[in-house]
């Protein structure tokens, strides 16, 4: 199988974005004084000609595309003439070189991508470039990464872009992707990330400070005789069916309100194509040591592997409160954990889980008094050396990200 990473350029490779939204205001300011600051998240990861259409239609009525374009160019000439490619990304290219293919696909005009590579020394390290100009629909479309997997022979990849644009167009071609924001950014175990992200096909689809959460009805599941058959051995094994939210699709995930309904367990364990929320719990002591126990067998994933607790499926309309039931139900302790407002999102591509991932530091109890028929062995381990400790791929993946 054919695999690569595909690299966003503008906010990724190159620190661009707050000069290029400089000169979208400066443009559009030429023909309204009332240009809106909304325009950049609709117009992030759009290619030059849609943003001049995009201004002719709301500021410039009378204008010429052409002319608007014009101004565009001339200005972004100058401005990538003086970007150069992060050292953080150096320094990622050149350990990722020669282990695994890398392409870029960015709204970005190619000629000014190429330009700013060849002025780095950077050209070799990609197998493609594929610009906005190459392309007739940019991002959400995932037409720029479907021509990218085409040009370099791929299967599949993953994709690094700080755009949710970006993100739809990848998840959308059946990719991996890595939403490039402040946890990602600078972070030390980048390459173990995307290293992950390509081989095991876990997305990280962002954070936010405070989650919104709009439940609509839920479904009714009808089910054949074959279905509760099989039901039936899966519960022989130690499942049970209870409640369970979902999202109608992940190209509908949307960080800054989560869409889900109600379904239940047993409809998505009998091949449900709607991913399921699950919550997840990152449990630290004051040594910044991480809490761990061995998945009993039952268990839907990792079995017989240090994962992460709290963890479980979501099946009500409260995050911090379905971490708190499933961390009584799996460590047996009286102590209410306090969990960190904010949340970061991961999708398990194999599994067809979005996990919510929340973090707690809390060190008032004792792991030797812990256990339950779900989990067995608490432990507590240090991140930094943790990749011996046999730990599910999930688990090293989550914890590379919002751990430290």
């Amino acid at each position: 199988m054919n695999i690569g990473v595909i690299f966003d350029f503008d906010g990724v490779l190159i620190d661009s974005l707050d000069r290029l939204f400089c000169l979208y205001f400066s443009v559009a300011n030429k023909y309204s004084d009332d240009v809106s600051e909304f325009d950049i998240e609709k117009l992030n990861g759009k290619n030059v000609l849609e943003i001049c259409e995009y201004i002719r239609d709301q500021y410039a009525q009378e204008a010429e595309v052409a002319a608007i374009k014009k101004i565009y160019d001339n200005e972004l000439f100058r401005i990538y003439s003086e970007l150069d490619v992060s050292e953080f990304w150096r320094d990622v290219l050149i350990r990722l070189n020669g282990k695994v293919e890398m392409a870029i696909a960015s709204g970005c005009d190619s000629k000014l991508i190429e330009m700013v590579l060849k002025r780095n020394g950077l050209r070799q390290y990609f197998k493609a470039v594929v610009g906005g100009d190459m392309v007739k629909q940019a991002k959400p479309s995932s037409e720029i990464v479907q021509l990218s997997l085409k040009k370099c022979c791929w299967d599949d990849a993953v994709v690094i872009d700080d755009s949710y644009n970006g993100i739809k167009a990848g998840l959308a071609a059946g990719c991996s992707v890595l939403k490039y924001d402040h946890k990602l950014k600078g972070n030390d175990n980048i390459i173990q990330i995307i290293t992950l992200s390509l081989f095991c096909k876990f997305s990280y689809l962002g954070c936010i400070n405070s989650l919104n959460i709009k439940v609509s009805s839920s479904d009714s599941p009808v089910y054949s005789d074959n279905e509760n058959l099989e039901w039936e051995l899966i519960e022989k094994n130690g499942a049970y069916n209870d409640s369970l939210m979902c999202i109608n699709s992940i190209l509908d995930f949307d960080v800054n309100c989560l869409n889900i309904f109600e379904s239940e367990y047993k409809r998505f364990r009998l091949g449900c194509k709607y991913p399921a929320i699950a919550v997840t719990g990152i449990v630290k002591n004051i040594m910044s040591n991480i809490l761990f126990a061995k998945r009993n067998e039952g268990n839907f994933q990792n079995v017989n592997c240090n994962d992460l607790v709290p963890s479980g499926s979501l099946a009500i309309n409260d995050i911090n409160g379905q971490l708190n039931e499933e961390w009584f139900e799996e460590s047996n302790s009286n102590i209410c954990l306090k969990w960190e407002s904010g949340c970061s999102f991961v999708f398990d591509h194999a599994s067809n889980v979005v996990d919510i991932v929340k973090v707690s530091e809390n060190n008032d109890f004792n792991i030797d008094e812990m256990q339950s028929l779900e989990v067995r062995n608490f432990n507590w381990i240090d991140v930094i050396n943790f990749n011996d400790e046999n730990l599910a791929n999930s688990a090293k993946f989550i914890v590379a990200i919002v751990g430290e």
